[in-house]
């Protein structure tokens, strides 16, 4: 029963391994692509620029995806996988609210009730026509509002930092390194720690049969010292 179990996980094993080489062809070829392509972008380099590399990252320079570590339920390992955050935007900060201050007020007698209440009642009136005119001019003012002020989303394209004018072979260099980044490496590591998993489900299975045999030859043993124990008698 054990025996046969060893072989189910060693052709579980087997078959993750095969991902694995696969994937690190995958990568090795993804490498090899992006530095081809980003020696050919510093050979036609533009004028101020000695190379594309490290020396030109600066605090403008963040991290575009965030790595998100999950337990599998299956295999009881941890997932990875590459997440990209929430995209921020650039509004325009708002006036702090005023505080609403109360004073004491003497009350008001019956005739000046009456006299605010007719007051208040034009006053309504008016202020439903400046309100209906004012959101009429509102409407006006939303539909002729300019571009430029309205809110615009970040970018942390690292390509931006060197001029409107990229050159083809960069971001085809920056093409292979997403690919390797955000598909190969998270599955790579996956795979890896599903492989440890399996190999020490195969160790303690191989010590359960080790110790299952010593047992079994024991019992052996002793089962034939008895028959020579009666045959002697």
């Amino acid at each position: 029963m054990s025996t046969s179990k060893i072989d189910s996980l060693l052709q579980q094993y087997l078959v993750l391994l095969n991902e694995y080489t696969t994937l690190r062809t995958t990568l090795n070829a993804h490498q090899a692509s992006l530095y081809q392509h980003l020696a050919r972008a510093n050979f036609a380099a533009q004028p101020g620029v000695r190379y594309y590399g490290q020396d030109y990252y600066d605090e403008r320079m963040q991290a575009t995806s965030r790595l998100d570590i999950t337990i599998s339920p299956d295999t009881n390992t941890p997932e990875f996988k590459l997440t990209k955050p929430p995209a921020t935007t650039d509004e325009p900060s708002k006036p702090p609210e005023k505080e609403n201050k109360t004073f004491d007020e003497p009350q008001p007698s019956v005739e000046d009730e009456n006299n605010n209440t007719s007051a208040a009642r034009d006053e309504a009136t008016e202020k439903d026509k400046t309100n209906n005119n004012k959101n009429d001019d509102d409407e006006n003012d939303n539909d002729e509002k300019p571009k430029s002020q309205q809110p615009k989303k970040k970018s942390n394209d690292p390509l931006r930092w060197f001029g409107i004018l990229t050159p083809l072979p960069l971001r085809l260099a920056q093409a292979s390194a997403k690919t390797a980044v955000e598909d190969a490496i998270p599955q790579l590591a996956t795979l890896s720690e599903q492989m440890k998993a399996l190999e020490l489900e195969v160790r303690r299975e191989r010590k359960k049969r080790a110790k299952a045999e010593k047992e079994e030859a024991r019992l052996k043993m002793k089962d034939l010292e008895e028959k020579i124990a009666v045959v002697e008698v």
